[in-house]
């Protein structure tokens, strides 16, 4: 909450806005980023700052980040902290920014951006930055036998010869003081090349689950997780927690496995992984295989958040 708190108290009246696009591409598993600066109007500026307070406005409660957390519903916001996430590349690219020369020289770097953020400083220093993807109507285009017309001083416009773009009255997220605070779960990952760390986290928890043989045959876990994001994300949580590495809490498993028959196969304290019991596994794993007291029914959970 102390992000939130600190937010809500920042005045962006103070600050002096920028506006920066973004565009991305990966080399590998890299993602590289380009960021250039674009003037706005007075206008503008303001009315991004006002859009900027409503999204923190909104914002009731704070939740830590995790990889498998659902989307976030109203009033809820997430944070992470800044330099465990891809942001620390942006800054690093934004930090050797001139917004006075590195700027946007021409109409057809507009049709390449992916990206862009409100940057609000304090003199030279940058004090907060709010970043969105942008839409799909970023850059307006006719439908098909339907033309844009502009109704301005008591006369309809043509606006085929005009550049038109649509920008959001939301965040994806914001970064303040090292800390990010996450508006969309879906648009900060998507920003962030959350798919290349999964796929890392997955790589990390494979190498070390066979170098302490906790896995009859992990290729057949390998096999059946792939690129799929969702079992990915279970890996990265299981990896974060990190009980798998301790034989105490795998020896339990075994022992509860067989109190509860949950019908997993072990051989010695090695678990055998079939195409069936993967998602199983994986939620044991992860400490969300809990029993009710009330109907002695057994689940497995998305949280297994302590009360």
């Amino acid at each position: 909450m102390k992000l939130l708190a600190k937010l809500k108290k920042l005045n962006p009246d103070i600050l002096t806005p920028q506006f920066a696009l973004v565009q991305f591409y990966n080399r590998g598993t890299e993602r590289h980023y380009i960021v250039k600066y674009i003037e706005i109007s007075q206008k503008l500026g303001a009315r991004l700052k006002s859009i900027l307070t409503s999204e923190i406005g909104k914002a009731k409660s704070v939740e830590e980040y995790s990889y498998d957390c659902p989307e976030i519903e109203d009033g809820l916001a997430r944070t992470i902290d800044a330099n465990e996430t891809d942001y620390k590349r942006i800054l690093e690219v934004l930090k050797t920014r001139d917004p006075h020369t590195d700027k946007v020289s021409d109409r057809g770097e507009l049709s390449k951006v992916k990206a862009y953020m409100l940057i609000l400083r304090q003199l030279d220093k940058i004090v907060l930055v709010a970043y969105r993807n942008v839409p799909e109507t970023w850059k307006l285009k006719s439908d098909k036998g339907l033309f844009s017309i502009l109704y301005t001083g008591k006369r309809f416009e043509d606006l085929q010869e005009q550049d038109i773009f649509s920008i959001s009255n939301r965040y994806d997220f914001v970064v303040y003081d090292e800390q990010i605070l996450i508006l969309s779960k879906k648009g900060f990952e998507h920003a962030l090349n959350f798919r290349e760390g999964l796929k890392a986290k997955a790589q990390a928890f494979y190498e070390t689950s066979s170098a302490i043989g906790l896995f009859k045959n992990i290729e057949v876990l390998s096999k059946n997780v792939g690129d799929n994001m969702h079992l990915m994300r279970k890996i990265a949580t299981i990896e974060n927690m990190g009980l798998y590495k301790d034989k105490q809490f795998i020896r339990k498993i075994k022992d509860v496995n067989s109190k509860r028959n949950w019908g997993l196969e072990f051989l010695g304290d090695e678990i055998v992984i079939t195409d069936d019991n993967v998602n199983s596994v994986l939620y044991i794993l992860s400490n969300r295989r809990l029993t009710s007291e009330l109907t002695e029914e057994t689940f497995d959970v998305e949280s297994a958040k302590p009360i």
